[in-house]
C-alpha cells in the first residue's frame, strides 16, 4: 500500500492497517494516532515528526529490505578492509620518515621528511577528532594502557641504547601508535557492524525520528537498526521486541542498557 492511500484512508476514519506492506514509504510529519500496523511491513519506511500517539506496531517488521543490508554491508567491509590497509600502509610509511629523519636528510637536501614528519603530524590530530565509536566509548582504559606501555617501552630503549630521549621517543612513539590503534578499532568496528541485525548505517532502514510514540506499541516486533533518536517514549510498550539497539535510541527515555533491557521485559499491562 501507498502512503498516499493509508494517509487518505485514514482521514476517512479508517484505523486498522495490519499486514500492509508499508516498506520504503514515507509517512513524515503525519497525524496517525492509534492506528494498527501490528504484523505490518514497515522496512525502510520513515515516521519523522509524525504523531504516533496509541499506535500498534506489535510483531511489525522494521529495518531495512534484504537488498539495502546486503549493500550495506559490503559497503561497511569494503571500508574495513580500506581502513586496515591504510593502517599498514601508515605504520611503514611513517617509520620510514622517522628513519629518514634521525638519519639527517634535511642535511642531505632533502626536506621531504620533515614534511612529511609535520603532514602526519597534522593527521594525528584528525584521527583524534574523528576516532571510531569503540574509542570513544573506552577512551579511559585505552588511554592509560596506551601512554602506560609507550612510556614503559621508551624507558626500556632509554636504558639499553641511550639513542634517544625518554620525551622524544614518547612523542614519535604517540603520533605513530595512536592512529595506529584508532585505525585498527575502526577496522573491527566496521567488521562488527556488518554482521546480521548489528548494522548502524541508516539508509534504507525505518525510522522514528523526533516521532510521538506515546502509548505506542511494539510487543515482538523487529526493530533491527531502527532509528528512534529524539521520539518521545513515553509509556510506550517494547515487550520482547527483537534487535533493539543502545545507540539508536539517543536522548529518549530509553538512552542507556538498563533501560532497554528493562523496556524487552516489561509487559504492556505492567507499565
Amino acid at each position: 500500500m501507498k502512503a498516499s492511500e493509508l494517509i487518505n484512508l485514514y482521514k476517512q476514519g479508517r484505523r486498522n492497517f495490519s499486514r500492509e506492506d508499508l516498506s520504503s514509504e514515507n509517512f513524515d510529519g503525519q497525524e496517525l494516532s492509534d492506528i494498527n500496523l501490528s504484523h505490518a511491513d514497515i522496512r525502510g519506511a520513515s515516521f519523522v515528526n509524525a504523531n504516533l500517539t496509541g499506535a500498534n506496531f506489535t510483531y511489525a517488521k522494521a529495518g531495512a529490505r534484504f537488498e539495502e543490508s546486503f549493500i550495506t554491508t559490503i559497503f561497511q567491509l569494503i571500508v574495513a578492509c580500506l581502513t586496515m590497509r591504510l593502517s599498514i600502509f601508515y605504520c611503514i610509511d611513517y617509520s620510514n620518515t622517522l628513519a629518514d629523519v634521525f638519519a639527517g636528510g634535511f642535511e642531505q637536501g632533502s626536506g621531504l621528511a620533515f614534511l612529511k614528519f609535520f603532514v602526519y603530524g597534522i593527521l594525528v590530530l584528525i584521527f583524534l577528532v574523528f576516532s571510531s565509536t569503540w574509542i570513544k566509548e573506552n577512551w579511559i582504559a585505552i588511554f592509560w594502557c596506551y601512554f602506560t606501555s609507550i612510556f614503559a617501552i621508551n624507558i626500556i630503549i632509554y636504558y639499553y641504547t641511550k639513542k634517544t630521549t625518554l620525551i622524544g621517543g614518547f612523542i614519535s612513539d604517540s603520533m605513530m601508535l595512536w592512529p595506529l590503534i584508532i585505525l585498527v578499532s575502526t577496522t573491527v568496528h566496521y567488521i562488527v557492524e556488518s554482521l546480521p541485525y548489528q548494522g548502524t548505517w541508516l539508509w534504507g532502514s525505518t525510522t522514528f525520528k523526533r516521532a510521538i510514540l506515546r502509548k505506542a506499541d511494539f510487543s515482538q516486533a523487529t526493530l533491527s537498526n531502527t532509528e528512534f533518536r529524539l521520539a518521545t517514549l513515553e509509556h510506550t510498550c517494547f515487550y520482547q521486541a527483537k534487535y533493539m539497539r543502545i545507540k539508536l535510541f539517543e536522548k529518549t527515555g530509553l538512552a542507556s542498557k538498563k533501560l532497554l533491557i528493562k523496556a524487552i521485559k516489561t509487559p504492556k499491562n505492567a507499565l
